[in-house]
């Protein structure tokens, strides 16, 4: 008899499985019910303000990774995402009062300052392993295996860093 994971089956419900709010309360979780509501009005908001901001493109990221319509490689199979779940860098500008292309750039800026910063890198893959275990899965993900975008400026920053024989032009 073939082993079905627990939670794949037709009555999937909402509690079991990765959602916007539920990665949201989770990089909120130090706040209490009344600061919940005024910290995601200030993160719709317009402002700039650095730690807003940051707060802001974390959410936008694990959103990406967790709940994007193509599962990066990493993600396991096992954690259930339900298809009604899947948010697009569309849905996730309209969730933020953003263009896509804005959430497009902070999953590019979060990628980045994973790969740089490994206090960064250890609060994300935190925040992943928090959002696995609210669902009751012990997983821990290395963010720096995952790539979500094999964009060109990815691939362009690894070329300049390992060239030894890069030319710098004088505008």
């Amino acid at each position: 008899m073939k082993q079905v994971h627990p939670y794949v089956y037709a009555g999937l419900t909402t509690q079991y499985t990765i959602n916007f709010e539920l990665i949201k309360k989770t990089v909120l979780k130090g706040y209490n019910e009344s600061e919940y509501s005024m910290i995601w009005e200030k993160l719709i908001s317009t402002t700039r303000k650095r730690c807003n901001v940051i707060i802001r493109q974390k959410i936008i990221y694990l959103s990406y990774l967790l709940l994007s319509p193509n599962r990066p490689s990493g993600i396991p199979e096992s954690i259930p995402i339900k298809k009604s779940n899947n948010m697009t860098l569309k849905d996730l500008g309209e969730a933020f009062n953003r263009d896509h292309s804005t959430i497009s750039y902070s999953t590019k800026f979060v990628q980045n300052q994973i790969d740089v910063d490994k206090k960064f890198c250890k609060e994300m893959e935190d925040l992943c392993t928090d959002i696995f275990a609210s669902l009751g899965h012990d997983v821990k993900i290395k963010l720096k295996e995952i790539l979500i975008f094999n964009h060109q400026f990815r691939n362009q920053r690894n070329r300049f860093i390992n060239n030894k024989n890069v030319e710098v032009c004088a505008h």
